[in-house]
């Protein structure tokens, strides 16, 4: 496969990225995969631990897990894209785009963002509003009757993201290709 996240050397731990289902499917990717084998034949093979992106969600992940994600995700996305083709070389170029890095970049540009310091993303604003909803929810459930004023937060929040305007590039639309 070519790909933009074909890695070859250390992945560096520290880095995280934000990856997105934007599909209308769950998406489980596992990692660290034991194979037991009896001579050359494989009896069994078990994940270390997989990890399940709903659609529509958003997920953080550490740089090797976000790579592999990402490069079985767009596989899949692209392979369903060919089924649905009738052509015979309509489908037969699409598959053999599943292998060429320039007909796979749209897919990866909007599945996958690094996540970088002091900058703003379509991804985390997203996040940023579930977790929003999630904590007044969570004050308005709660027994001590916590005071919840939605007037304040939508205030503050508006003011931050004021803020974030001058110190970050806003990303539109155009960036993830528009790839449906």
């Amino acid at each position: 496969m070519s790909s933009q996240f074909d890695f070859e050397g250390v992945y560096d731990k520290n880095k995280r990225y934000i990856v997105n289902n934007w599909s209308d499917e769950d998406f489980t990717q596992e990692f660290g995969a034991e194979n037991i084998y009896n001579g050359d034949k494989l009896i069994e093979s078990s994940p270390a631990y997989s990890v399940t992106i709903k659609p529509g969600e958003i997920r953080e992940l550490s740089q090797f897990e976000a790579y592999l994600f990402v490069k079985h995700f767009v596989d899949r996305e692209m392979y369903k894209v060919a089924a649905k083709l009738t052509d015979k070389k309509e489908i037969e170029k699409a598959e053999m785009g599943v292998n060429n890095a320039e007909a796979r970049k749209p897919y990866e540009d909007k599945t996958i963002q690094e996540v970088k310091a002091g900058e703003s993303t379509p991804f985390m604003d997203k996040i940023r509003a579930e977790i929003r909803a999630e904590e007044i929810a969570k004050m308005k459930s709660t027994d001590v009757n916590l005071p919840v004023d939605e007037k304040l937060i939508d205030k503050r929040t508006k003011e931050y993201k004021e803020k974030m305007k001058t110190q970050t590039t806003s990303v539109g639309a155009e960036e993830f290709a528009g790839v449906k």
